[in-house]
């Protein structure tokens, strides 16, 4: 994915491999690297297994936590938001 800044510029780029999708498997977690500007990675979001909650940690570039996401239990909301911590 990239993301464009109001000049049509790409200032952020998302790296995102095809796996597997399945909360009973944590080796099919998912990962997405960011790199900003487009090449040089500044860090990742990783998912962190949990058989109910949609969790997600926040990583540097030496991929060293340093935020947490934590998503309800339900995830799904018909044309509304879903509010994350």
């Amino acid at each position: 994915m990239k993301l464009m800044d109001n000049t049509d510029r790409e200032v952020i780029h998302l790296v995102r491999p095809f796996k597997c999708v399945s909360c009973w498997f944590p080796c099919c977690l998912q990962e997405l690297e960011v790199q900003s500007p487009p090449g040089n990675t500044i860090g990742y979001i990783k998912q962190t297994w949990h058989p109910c909650l949609p969790k997600f940690s926040v990583q540097d570039v030496e991929r060293e936590t340093v935020l947490r996401i934590v998503g309800p239990c339900f995830a799904c909301n018909c044309c509304g938001d879903i509010n994350f911590e």
